[in-house]
């Protein structure tokens, strides 16, 4: 474990946490110092990194209570406190929350607010369940107001930053082709993490419809990206595998410099406003690269038919890239529109 001093986008999370958790418990009813928790922490909890996972978070706090509340209450009011009272609460609220479909987020946060009602406010469960909503309704709207207002991160930069990264990571990779297995496994790891990412960006994303975002452009670029991400790590494994299985040098010569081209139209690729006659004019003609490369193969040889996978999975990523993506035009946010 090594101390990495937050900065850039990880100190303004904390400083966002702060304030979100400072002003959910000045603005908390009933008695601070027992109520006033309650709105800090859900503050605190609701903003995350994104505006998306804030809204996503906040879901889940208000489903959660709800489902916690219900049960606490139906069951401190039938049997009083005791362990199998405090069983049977817990399962309800599971049992409410994924009847509805809530998610398991949902399950986790109600199982303790009714946790809390049945053994510790089994006496007054109705007027602490009533200010824990209270409560917990203030804090899930000082941290979105925080999450909105103070140094907001959209979807919609989530996205361009997990795609570029992702579009970065596949030239990388491609371009080591069949370098050290060390150095060629630590691209891949980064190729892995970055479409991870993206992926996280693409499901915070979704739930920014709410704010009126072009979600169905932005989802478009991620996918696309994620198409080429997938693609190049395959291409990557199949040039492994040529590689020890004694694919003769000029091909496997000519197979890199082909996945090199591949990876220098993926570095333009973020910057491009679309394909256009240039990038059609500058197509890799694949057909007859697979001709003359496979020529003396003979058919049906494992050799052979990694070969000709190979090549298709760098032909999808050029045709990935030339397929056009929706220009997403900025929205309330400002922003320049971020191009295909």
């Amino acid at each position: 474990m090594t101390w990495n001093t937050p900065r850039g986008a990880r100190l303004q999370y904390c400083v966002k946490v702060g304030m979100a958790a400072f002003f959910g418990y000045v603005l908390c009813v009933g008695e601070r110092q027992h109520y006033g928790v309650y709105s800090a922490f859900t503050a605190a909890l609701i903003v995350g990194t994104s505006v998306g996972e804030d809204l996503a978070g906040s879901r889940n706090r208000v489903l959660g209570t709800l489902a916690g509340m219900a049960a606490g209450l139906a069951t401190a009011a039938a049997f009083g406190l005791s362990a199998v009272t405090l069983a049977a609460g817990v399962a309800l609220t599971a049992f409410i929350a994924t009847g509805f479909g809530w998610g398991v987020p949902a399950v986790r946060i109600g199982a303790s607010v009714c946790a809390v009602i049945i053994a510790a406010h089994v006496t007054d469960a109705f007027e602490y369940s009533l200010m824990r909503a209270a409560n917990t309704v203030i804090g899930v709207g000082v941290g979105l107001l925080v999450s909105l207002v103070v140094l907001p991160v959209r979807g919609r930069d989530e996205i361009a930053r997990g795609r570029a990264a992702t579009l970065a990571a596949a030239a990388s990779l491609l371009d080591a082709g069949s370098a050290g297995n060390d150095a060629v496994s630590a691209l891949r790891l980064t190729l892995l993490n970055a479409t991870l990412t993206l992926e996280k960006a693409v499901k915070d994303m979704a739930h920014e419809r709410l704010l009126k975002e072009d979600v169905a452009g932005l989802l478009q670029q991620a996918r696309h990206a994620q198409a080429v991400g997938l693609c190049s790590m395959a291409a990557s494994l199949a040039l492994a595998e040529l590689t020890r299985g004694g694919l003769a040098p000029p091909a496997l010569t000519e197979l890199h410099t082909v996945a090199g081209r591949v990876a220098t139209k993926l570095r333009a690729k973020p910057h491009a406003e679309g394909p256009g006659p240039a990038a059609e004019a500058q197509a890799l003609p694949f057909d007859d690269i697979a001709a003359r490369l496979h020529r003396d193969m003979p058919p049906g040889s494992p050799l052979r038919l990694t070969l000709l996978g190979c090549l298709h999975e760098l032909h999808q990523i050029e045709l990935t890239l030339a397929q056009p993506c929706a220009v997403v035009q900025a929205g309330a946010a400002g922003g320049a529109g971020t191009p295909a």
